[in-house]
């Protein structure tokens, strides 16, 4: 049964895992030490994360796999959707015509 209340096929990612790793936009962050020269007054002017790198590459969120949305219920049906009925007529509509042209 489709709930017509939520229609939205993605949502964002919002991957955190311990030790302060989240995910920002498909890339993994770290929350780090803030530079204690921004302090104001002694208090902290706001947390500082940075990219978690491998080598110099940012690495990509594991739960998104670096998209940085995840699939809602709605999102897997309509992807198996495509998957099973789409693209297998889409691909013979398009070898019918390759074919036409030759």
């Amino acid at each position: 049964m489709l709930d017509t209340t939520d229609i939205s096929l993605v949502v964002p990612c919002h991957y955190y895992s311990h030790g302060g790793y989240h995910c920002v936009e498909g890339h993994l962050f770290k929350y780090v030490h803030p530079d204690h020269s921004m302090d104001l007054e002694g208090e902290k002017a706001g947390v500082i994360a940075e990219v978690v790198r491998e080598e110099g590459i940012p690495i990509q969120c594991p739960a998104c796999e670096g998209k940085g949305v995840l699939l809602t219920r709605l999102g897997r049906q309509t992807i198996q959707f495509l998957q099973t009925y789409a693209y297998p007529m889409l691909r013979e509509m398009v070898q019918d015509i390759m074919e036409e042209k030759l």
